[in-house]
């Protein structure tokens, strides 16, 4: 699709988050990525490591996974999106972060830049296509 296709779609992507209320505004004080977060449902990020982790959620600029690991800044993370796309993250910052505070476990938080940002539009709104039809069974359009 040509990238104005993307950007319309992107659009339509962040009305719905808006009137859905899946994301909230950025508020430039506290927030550290330039992109509205979206949060994701289904098990569409895939990583080769040891131990296992989760996705918190996505922008057109990075993403942030929980890990029982934790990883360095700078280093670099191989990511595969969904079933087509596979993308480079830098990670920025590693947190440690309570899980349960009744079983006191402790995880990180892993905030990754995407290396290029090319054709974050179209990963964005394809996976978050994925996400809403793996939470409901059928695919929803704009």
């Amino acid at each position: 699709m040509p990238e104005n296709v993307w950007d319309s779609e992107y659009t339509q992507l962040l009305q719905s988050a808006r009137k859905t209320g899946e994301f909230k505004e950025l508020n430039p004080d506290s927030e550290r990525r330039t992109h509205p977060r979206f949060p994701l449902k289904m098990e569409s990020v895939w990583m080769k490591m040891d131990s296992p982790f989760t996705v918190s959620d996505i922008s057109l600029s990075g993403i942030s996974l929980f890990s029982n690991k934790p990883f360095l800044p700078s280093s670099t993370l191989q990511l595969q999106l969904g079933k087509a796309f596979q993308v480079e993250a830098v990670v920025v910052g590693c947190d440690m972060e309570e899980a349960d505070s009744d079983l006191l476990d402790m995880q990180y938080r892993i905030r990754c830049r995407f290396s290029d940002l090319m054709d974050t539009k179209q990963i964005l709104v394809m996976i978050k296509e994925m996400d809403l039809m793996d939470a409901t069974g059928e695919h929803l359009s704009g």
